[in-house]
């Protein structure tokens, strides 16, 4: 026996029905507004790619050698490709999330409200931004430090003013004097700390204003990381790091009480932090304190290995580790355009390589310095030049500056600097024993120390 449906009773079925046409009619505006917003999405991605690339070619073909007209053109570029920027980031605020059904879409709009980034203050952000991240690159290299003595230590007594950059660096990495060493870390940081305090504010003051106006987190600007659990996994990372930190600042701490006595260094207490970066600077001079347990003079002179190299050949060198795992040379496009030695008429021995990767078009500049750590240093930025490559066919959303691409060249280069490469590639001509093994690491793991030590001793 079938069994029979109930009808609707009349006075119902007018409601029902309209509550029917009204979740269809919704169904299909939410089905409408997805579509809208990932048109959106697909759009502004490519917008986004375009105008930091003409950001990225205009920072990069800057130069001190520019008149003031030109520079002030350039200027002017960027400003017109902010405002476009900035646009981008108003548009997907526009859009409710709350509406949007597709999770990958939604992450794309959150995103894309950060694609003006601190292009979002306006003139602001060139005004004030910008000059104070210049004021804080020229303290550095302002040279208004007296030197210790009156310059008795200097040659020829030189009583000439010093920078931190590169005069008073260079006297660290020599210096066994701790009197001295304590003058120039005192010096410096009374003669800046105002300044670097007050430029250094003003700059996080602007992350604040810029994080509020386009409705993010603070920390999302300033990190360009996603994560919602970035600062936990952060303190996280350092609990576990705890332990063996522990242990080389006691092992530090022991040799430094040793070397200069309990006056100076107090064998319970915290490492003075002068002698702290003395000890990260000369990591692999003759005398360090690590000399006794990991002597110096068992290791090769690594710059030897890439002497009869120029500066573009260690590029191509660090070229040859990728494409030896099967990556594809980099196009001639790139070695045309996209990367140059700066200062070829005028060299400088302190250059340091940088790099421009805000989108998959990558810039590279070297410099004209043949060492062993500039062949390091261009093995990791090729990492981030490749790394680049490979999410070219992503959405700019994916594109995350700093996600992968540094720990994936600090990796490369502990490969890339390994003995047994260094032999396969004909640099290094001999095999090392165990012991200079183990001396090679422990320099390396105090060198990753010296480098973050550089980024902070300098505020």
């Amino acid at each position: 026996m079938s069994a029979k449906v109930k009808p609707i009773p009349e006075e119902m079925s007018l409601p029902l029905l309209l509550l029917l046409i009204v979740g269809i009619a919704c169904a299909y505006a939410d089905a409408n507004f997805d579509l809208e917003a990932k048109t959106f999405v697909n759009q502004s991605s490519g917008r986004y790619y375009k105008l930091y690339n003409e950001i990225a070619g205009e920072t990069y073909s800057a130069n001190n050698e520019e008149d003031f007209e030109a520079l002030f053109s350039k200027l002017n570029n960027v400003k017109r490709i902010a405002e476009e920027l900035v646009s981008i980031s108003r548009q997907a605020a526009g859009f409710n999330l709350d509406r949007i059904g597709d999770p990958e879409t939604k992450l794309a709009l959150q995103e894309l409200r950060t694609a003006g980034d601190l292009f979002v203050l306006g003139d602001d952000y060139f005004s004030s931004v910008q000059m104070n991240l210049a004021a804080l690159q020229t303290l550095s290299t302002d040279k208004d430090i007296e030197p210790y003595l009156g310059g008795a230590n200097m040659p020829n007594e030189d009583d000439s003013a010093l920078a931190y950059f590169p005069d008073i660096q260079k006297i660290v990495q020599t210096s066994r004097d701790a009197d001295e060493l304590k003058y120039y870390w005192e010096a410096w940081r009374e003669k800046n700390q105002l300044w670097a305090s007050l430029n250094f504010y003003t700059i996080v003051q602007s992350y604040q204003r810029a994080a509020k106006i386009l409705e993010v987190p603070v920390h999302k600007l300033w990190y360009r990381y996603d994560s919602q659990e970035m600062l936990q996994q952060m303190e996280q990372a350092m609990v576990e790091l705890r332990p063996a930190y522990q242990q080389l600042h006691a092992f530090v701490r022991q040799e430094l009480h040793r070397k200069y006595g309990g006056e100076v260094v107090s064998p319970n207490g915290p490492i003075p932090d002068h002698l702290l970066q003395q000890v990260l600077e000369q990591v692999w001079a003759g005398g360090s304190i690590l000399e006794q347990y990991y002597p110096r003079d068992q290791l090769p002179e690594f710059d030897e290995f890439v002497k009869h190299l120029s500066a573009k050949a260690m590029v191509n060198e660090s070229e040859n580790f990728y494409t030896s795992l099967g990556f594809e040379s980099l196009s001639a496009e790139f070695h045309k355009n996209q990367l140059k030695e700066p200062n070829q008429d005028s060299p400088n021995d302190d250059c340091r390589p940088s790099i421009f990767d805000l989108t998959p078009h990558v810039y590279l500049m070297y410099c004209e310095k043949v060492s062993f750590r500039k062949l390091m240093q261009y093995h990791s930025h090729m990492a981030r030049v490749y790394y680049a490559q490979q999410k070219s066919h992503l959405p700019s959303y994916y594109f995350k500056a700093y996600n992968l691409e540094f720990a994936v060249g600090e990796a490369v280069v502990l490969s890339a600097s390994a003995p047994a490469h260094l032999t396969g590639r004909r640099l290094a001509k001999t095999t090392l024993s165990e012991t200079a093994l183990m001396s090679r690491l422990f320099r390396m793991q105090n060198e990753e120390f010296q480098e973050a030590f550089k980024c902070i001793s300098q505020i």
